[in-house]
């Protein structure tokens, strides 16, 4: 079949129409005064689904060079030509996030990642680490099951959360949402007391024993009692997403 060229010159008017850099175009003069805004939560987003990506049940859809942010215009595609070194050198700026253990340095680092998501390397360590894990422990992977949790509390709506589960592993997966509803405007990390007040996680369904996880994104250790009382068995935003706007929270054997 030809193509439709008088639609695809209709079309191609209109785009410059619209994303012309014409005096007194109101489009494109409110997409500069909000472009910073659109691509800092858009990283931050980008940051979530890949989050959500590595850890939800199936197969992750992947494409070479999509590691770090993409502002293609198109859909994602294979068959474009990668920087590899450049993504490579990105790598061994990471390498000491995981060396060295939780001290100030990392702990800035980290910070800083989530304080700058626009440059690809939050992405981009979310990837590698999910990815380290996956293939650690792949049969969480395959055949672990899917458990979601509730969320309490006044940020309840911005969280997703769920576990998946093998009799000798477990991930509890927090991924924050909505990002400009809850932070208001570019810059506000979404971490702390300050960002989750009161909101936790209903961890009963999970606590046939004392947990001790490990967060693989930001390398923090947590350990979960079982609950005394229906106040407890709970995890606390506040005391996990300290650094990151995001956990995987993992539980299984050592190696």
């Amino acid at each position: 079949m030809r193509p439709n060229t008088a639609y695809e010159d209709a079309l191609l008017l209109f785009v410059r129409g619209v994303l012309g850099r014409s005096t007194g175009n109101p489009l494109w003069t409110e997409l500069r005064s909000r472009a910073t805004e659109l691509a800092w939560f858009g990283a931050l987003n980008s940051f979530t689904m890949a989050l959500l990506k590595f850890t939800s049940p199936g197969v992750p859809d992947i494409y070479q060079g999509n590691e770090v942010i993409d502002l293609s215009l198109v859909d994602p595609d294979n068959r474009r030509p990668v920087d590899y070194a450049a993504r490579s050198q990105l790598l061994d700026g990471l390498q000491p996030l995981v060396d060295a253990p939780r001290n100030v340095e990392v702990l800035a680092r980290l910070s800083q990642l989530a304080a700058q998501p626009t440059d690809g390397h939050l992405k981009l360590w979310t990837t590698w680490r999910l990815l380290e894990l996956r293939k650690k422990d792949p049969a969480l992977f395959q055949d672990g099951d899917y458990v979601p949790l509730r969320v309490h509390g006044s940020a309840r709506d911005h969280v997703v959360a769920y576990a998946r589960r093998t009799p000798t592993s477990l991930l509890i997966v927090v991924a924050t949402r909505l990002y400009a509803r809850l932070l208001g405007h570019p810059g506000v990390p979404a971490v702390g007391a300050a960002c989750w007040g009161d909101t936790a996680i209903d961890l009963a369904p999970l606590l046939q024993r004392p947990l001790q996880l490990h967060d693989v994104l930001s390398g923090a250790s947590h350990t979960v009692n079982l609950p005394r009382s229906a106040s407890e068995g709970q995890l606390r935003l506040a005391d996990v997403l300290t650094e990151l706007p995001g956990a995987a929270l993992y539980s299984g054997p050592a190696g």
